[in-house]
């Protein structure tokens, strides 16, 4: 899955802001997203209601809450904030690629794409702009376009993991495998901690046939985020393939735990129960299966089974 990039943005002016200008504790916590959203947001209403600080700063602030507002998933006000910060300060690059991607977050990439371009026609350096209009293409099936997009923002910026994530899923989907896990090696260096990473790696592995390497990139992103049914099958399925039958059903149950009606979690744990000796239970298991999925088969074949 591509994630789109919610910009730090004018990090510049914020640390000009919170450094000594008679400002108070309000827009230092409005401009700090360490703190949490809600505060963000809470401190920055004050700041906007507040009208004591310069127009820019001003503007500043309504981009901090704006992108408080897109983490939340509340696209329209980011939106509204977005545009708001651009009327103080027209054709800001980093408020336009920000507003950008909260128009392709919200569907109307038209608008996502004329953001972009235009952030791009007036700083050529903006990685993020970058990164996120590739995200744009590719949504839309424009590989080549993203992957020229994604390559300029490696160049740009070559200790961003993000980049060599989103260019990863890209390889992924033109199923060039290869360079999909050279990527994810490069954005898993960059952030250990980021269990789409190690999630999306296994994958590629495990269709490869490489199930040894695939399992501790498994197992690595489980540990990150527990809860992650996708994970879990595509462990089992690894930990069938490698003949663990029973710690691959119990991965399915986990899965199935987590959304009972998932095929490919059925299918697997019906082929492990076969292989385990199970037969009446492997059908059972299959027959649902294809009950809730009748490509299931075809999807499965990929690994084997």
């Amino acid at each position: 899955m591509l994630r789109i990039v919610i910009l730090a943005l004018v990090l510049a002016a914020a640390s000009k802001v919170a450094c000594g200008q008679g400002v108070d504790a309000d827009i230092k916590k409005c401009l700090n997203g360490r703190l949490g959203d809600e505060l963000v947001i809470r401190s920055c209403n004050a700041v906007i209601g507040g009208g004591r600080v310069p127009q820019r700063d001003l503007a500043v602030a309504l981009a901090s809450r704006a992108a408080a507002y897109q983490r939340r998933g509340q696209i329209d006000r980011a939106i509204e904030d977005y545009s708001r910060a651009l009327e103080l300060t027209p054709d800001h690059p980093d408020m336009l690629a920000s507003r950008g991607s909260a128009y392709g977050a919200n569907g109307d990439m038209d608008r996502a794409r004329a953001d972009l371009d235009r952030a791009i026609s007036i700083d050529r350096t903006n990685v993020y702009a970058f990164l996120n209009r590739g995200n744009l293409h590719s949504e839309a099936g424009r590989y080549d376009e993203a992957l020229k997009d994604f390559d300029e923002a490696a160049r740009l910026a070559p200790n961003e993991g993000e980049v060599f994530y989103n260019r990863g899923v890209v390889y992924t989907r033109l199923r060039q495998h290869e360079r999909a896990i050279a990527d994810y090696d490069r954005a898993a260096a960059l952030n250990p901690s980021d269990p789409d990473i190690f999630a999306n790696r296994c994958s590629e592995k495990t269709i490869l046939g490489r199930f040894d390497q695939a399992l501790p990139d498994c197992s690595e992103a489980l540990r990150l985020y527990p809860d992650d049914p996708r994970v879990l099958v595509n462990r089992a399925i690894i930990r069938a393939k490698l003949k663990d039958y029973s710690a691959a059903i119990l991965d399915c149950n986990a899965a199935l735990t987590l959304e009972p009606k998932r095929a490919d979690a059925l299918y697997v744990r019906g082929t492990a129960r076969f292989l385990r000796g199970d037969p009446l239970g492997g059908s059972s298991d299959i027959a649902a299966a294809k009950a809730l999925q009748p490509d299931v088969t075809a999807k499965m074949a990929q690994f084997g089974f």
